[in-house]
């Protein structure tokens, strides 16, 4: 493609249907944070975290807890240096405690890190760890189901294959969330199937949520000064795809594209969009 603008359609899916996640990998000797999607993964550093709970520990206690009658960890993979304390006294109620303090630092790294983030969050390791670190977690997105076992000797990779089956159901299941709201709101003023009324909103930021076909191409051209749509039945020198010019504006002003297969669609249509507004309390550009 040649044009006034790059050809971002065909990249939509690695944004939505590829989904940025986050895994939280939780353990005495290290904790890790990971990003990823359905392709790649990567690490990013904690600032102000230590990078274990071990090396935290410099109270009387520590020692204690550590010679107390232990049991391996849950989950599978256990591990002579993954335990879960039991028993009752001051040293176990001083180890929980000091899990729960170094969780609350692992907690407030992260907030500072993923600050009004939107994509979900996986926590891998053994059940105790899990059920300890929910108890401080403040991140809103934090996902139920986690990662289960002894995880300080898996890579990176290891840990996205058994990452992304648990997150994929999230991101499939907000898709189809979007397009059942945009049936539901058909016919009130806050939805659109129409290129010509479509692009002039994107272009005003009125677009909340755009639906968009893959690998269909609509020719024209917009001008944005007069917000006026020419569509024509084969592309024309000086022609762009507007559907595809409807999806650059759209993430220019924050909107969430998906780019999906026409049986996906939520009503055929090779763009289907909810506005943020209904229409009168829109902008009175004039849309064309």
């Amino acid at each position: 493609m040649v044009g006034d603008h790059f050809q971002v359609k065909p990249l939509v899916p690695l944004l939505t249907s590829a989904g940025q996640f986050y895994l939280l990998a939780l353990g005495r000797k290290s904790i890790r944070l990971l990003e990823g999607n359905r392709h790649t993964v990567g690490e990013l550093p904690l600032q102000g975290v230590p990078t274990s709970f071990d090396e935290e520990l410099q109270s009387d206690w520590a020692e204690e807890a550590r010679t107390l009658q232990a049991h391996p960890g849950a989950g599978g993979r256990a591990d002579p240096r993954e335990t879960v304390f039991h028993g009752q006294g001051v040293g176990i109620a001083s180890a929980k405690d000091g899990l729960l303090d170094y969780y609350k630092t692992v907690d407030h790294g992260l907030q500072q890190l993923l600050r009004n983030g939107q994509a979900p969050l996986v926590l891998a390791g053994v059940d105790y760890l899990q059920a300890l670190y929910r108890e401080v977690n403040t991140y809103p997105h934090l996902l139920a189901e986690g990662i289960e076992g002894y995880h300080e000797r898996l890579s990176a990779r290891e840990l996205h294959e058994r990452a992304w089956p648990i997150v994929e159901p999230y991101f499939r299941e907000a898709q189809e969330k979007t397009a059942a709201l945009y049936r539901q709101l058909a016919g009130t003023g806050r939805t659109a199937n129409d290129v010509a009324q479509i692009v002039p909103a994107a272009h005003q930021g009125q677009i909340q949520f755009l639906f968009v076909a893959l690998n269909q191409e609509q020719w024209g051209r917009f001008d944005p000064v007069h917000e006026k749509v020419e569509r024509h039945e084969c592309a024309a020198p000086g022609d762009e795809d507007l559907l595809n010019l409807a999806v650059v504006h759209t993430l220019a002003h924050n909107g969430t594209v998906y780019a999906v297969e026409p049986e996906e669609l939520p009503d055929g249509n090779p763009l289907a969009a909810i506005f943020w507004l209904p229409l009168g309390q829109r902008s009175n550009k004039r849309i064309v």
